[in-house]
């Protein structure tokens, strides 16, 4: 009975070597011949003796003293087997095999192109900025084309595909390992301020024209509202503690509450008091939980975007802070503590609006808010929309729009018409000199 897998080598098993056999390739097994024909016998010889077969095993049999008998059961199964080439180089694959493995290439290439465009903006810190993912994933995928166009007209010519080496990842890994905040001021806004349109009439330090369409931008700076004490009525010790730890105590105390740089801070702190107590953690923390301004606001946005019981996020987030004892309760306690401070950040946010729009007493307005507490926290653009719509006039409609880096394009905005109006200013300074 043959086996079901036998061993297949393309060689001839021979008698053992005599005097009138030699190992042709030199193997230290001399039944094994590359050439299986002996020096001192022609190859018809040899096909009339073996009849075109193989040897039988019985011819292994040795007489020198202390050799033994082999039989057919101490040698593998020793077959000649023809492996020709399938397609050879000057031949084509059917068309159906060409586009399968077209279609098999393709896929492989992009998936390594996405996998490598997705680890940079994780380790770029542009985990959540999906514009960043896409442009970085199609510029990508645009000289991976270029660069295999090259290769094939101009290059080597040989039909590779050129894709984005991962050779770069391993240190973008070892650099996020170890400086584990370099996300830090990517991921949460730096502060809170307003600006709103206002009628030349109720400006009464406007010393400039009162052209058409006589109304004015007027900067509130509300982040310094309550430093004369109007909101300590709303403080909290953690507040006060954030407050007393900042580099400016005693200012910008609304810009304390509500923008993403303190929030983290906030809660981080609400934490630790819990776990104080014995109410969190079963009263263990870590050194990263009770170092200052190590809970980002990031994860706030993280662990209020958890939808089960599952707590991916929150979890994560707790590995992250080297919580090595914590459960679903502890997950769920966590999550409450972070949703009553984005809420009461994101309703104070609410009042300063409400009372900019009924200040300016418009129908309808369009109020473009930027910063990523509000771009990537879950709840806070539907927590605004809410209050706002409770302290409103009745009659007024807004819609809240976010604003990819307002500041910076405000900026831009604000150059680009100061320049015209000079060039303008000029232009017209020398009509009237040519008019006199």
């Amino acid at each position: 009975m043959e086996p079901a897998h036998a061993t297949v080598i393309p060689l001839r098993f021979t008698p053992t070597p005599g005097p009138d056999h030699e190992c042709v390739n030199g193997s230290s097994n001399p039944g094994f011949l590359e050439d299986p024909v002996p020096r001192n016998q022609s190859p018809e010889e040899n096909d009339q003796q073996y009849n075109g077969g193989f040897k039988p095993y019985c011819c292994t049999d040795q007489t020198s003293e202390g050799s033994t008998k082999k039989t057919p059961d101490d040698d593998p199964k020793i077959e000649m087997e023809d492996n020709p080439l399938i397609y050879k180089i000057s031949e084509a694959t059917p068309i159906h095999l060409t586009l399968f493995f077209a279609m098999q290439q393709a896929l492989l290439s992009l998936s390594s192109s996405l996998a490598v465009s997705l680890l940079v903006a994780d380790y770029a810190c542009a985990e959540h900025d999906e514009d960043f993912k896409s442009r970085l994933l199609s510029s990508t995928l645009f000289m991976n084309g270029i660069t295999t166009l090259l290769m094939v007209t101009i290059g080597v010519r040989l039909p590779l595909y050129q894709g984005a080496t991962p050779d770069y990842v391993a240190p973008l890994v070892a650099m996020a390992a170890i400086d584990k905040d370099r996300c830090n001021m990517t991921t949460t806004c730096t502060g809170t301020n307003a600006c709103y349109i206002e009628k030349l009439e109720n400006v009464e330090l406007w010393d400039g024209d009162y052209n058409e369409p006589k109304q004015v931008m007027i900067n509130t700076e509300w982040g310094a509202l309550g430093d004369d004490g109007c909101l300590d009525f709303v403080k909290t010790e953690y507040d006060r503690q954030v407050d007393k730890h900042s580099i400016n105590p005693g200012r910008q105390i609304y810009e304390k509450m509500i923008s993403g740089m303190y929030m983290g801070e906030i809660v981080r702190l609400a934490l630790e008091k819990l776990r104080k107590h014995g109410l969190l953690f079963g009263g263990k923390g870590s050194e990263e939980l009770s170092t200052r301004g190590r809970f980002y606001t990031k994860y706030v946005s993280e662990i209020e975007s958890d939808v089960d019981d599952h707590f991916k996020n929150t979890k994560q987030v707790f590995e992250e802070l080297a919580l090595e004892k914590y459960s679903d309760e502890d997950c769920r306690i966590a999550q409450y503590v972070c949703s009553l401070v984005s809420t009461r950040a994101a309703f104070l946010a609410s009042v300063g609006v409400a009372a900019l729009l009924n200040k300016m007493d418009r129908q309808d307005v369009t109020v473009a808010v930027d910063g990523s507490l509000y771009r990537f926290h879950p709840h806070f653009h539907d927590l605004m929309v809410e209050k706002i719509q409770q302290l409103v006039k009745p009659g007024i409609k807004f819609k809240l729009m976010l604003s990819h880096d307002g500041s910076g394009k405000g900026a831009a905005i604000v150059t680009a018409v100061a320049n015209r109006l000079r060039e303008s200013g000029k232009e017209s300074i020398g009509e009237n000199g040519l008019e006199n």
